[in-house]
């Protein structure tokens, strides 16, 4: 079993969503601020290495489960979709070394629950090390099976299509403790949240 690896996430989120309200004129009335923060869902996935030569080579099947606490079915900036996802992703990488510099790429495919259409996904990752710090630039994208037309107002759940960009740093602490502080910025997409997003997380290794 030294070839499987399970992976297991809950991310905590803090969401702000911020609206101008237009009367029929287009005059401004005023402005709705909502703030919900809490943990999302869980993923959890299977990894199995196909190979680790010339290129390390794995796949990874597994999912999202939904944290089943309530939902005001009211609100604009909901922690979870209430719905379990599946998704099956192709993972490669390859280390450039000598020299301190990686590259990693994965694409998939996700079956989504509820009313919201299947997508596929891709990302790219190149980053250097230099000394306890890991610098890394990151890319990904969904592009969603369905149709995504343009709403009046911008749906966070629902078929989407986006394309991120991630800058981040990652600190080794000690062996078995990194920090990390990530922004995610939406470059482009159809019915997403624009802006940035910044991500602080502390990761733990044996």
């Amino acid at each position: 079993l030294d070839r499987l690896t399970l992976v297991s996430s809950i991310p905590y989120k803090q969401l702000k969503d911020t609206r101008t309200l237009r009367d029929l004129n287009e005059v401004i009335t005023g402005t709705a601020l909502e703030r919900r923060w809490g943990f999302g869902d869980m993923e959890m996935r299977l990894r199995w290495l196909l190979a680790n030569k010339p290129v390390v080579a794995s796949i990874a099947v597994g999912g999202k489960i939904p944290l089943w606490y309530e939902e005001d079915p009211n609100t604009r900036v909901p922690l979870s979709s209430k719905k379990m996802d599946a998704d099956i992703r192709l993972l490669l990488g390859q280390s450039l070394y000598p020299a301190p510099i990686y590259v990693t790429g994965e694409v998939g495919y996700r079956v989504r629950g509820g009313n919201i259409s299947n997508e596929w996904f891709y990302a790219l990752e190149v980053g250097i090390t230099v000394d306890r710090f890991l610098f890394k630039g990151y890319l990904s994208g969904i592009r969603t099976f369905g149709t995504c037309n343009p709403v009046g107002e911008v749906e966070l759940i629902g078929d989407q299509s986006v394309l991120k960009l991630s800058p981040g740093v990652i600190y080794r602490l000690t062996d078995w403790m990194e920090l990390s502080v990530d922004m995610i910025r939406i470059a482009a997409g159809c019915n997403t949240s624009a802006g940035n997003t910044f991500l602080f997380g502390i990761a733990f290794k044996r």
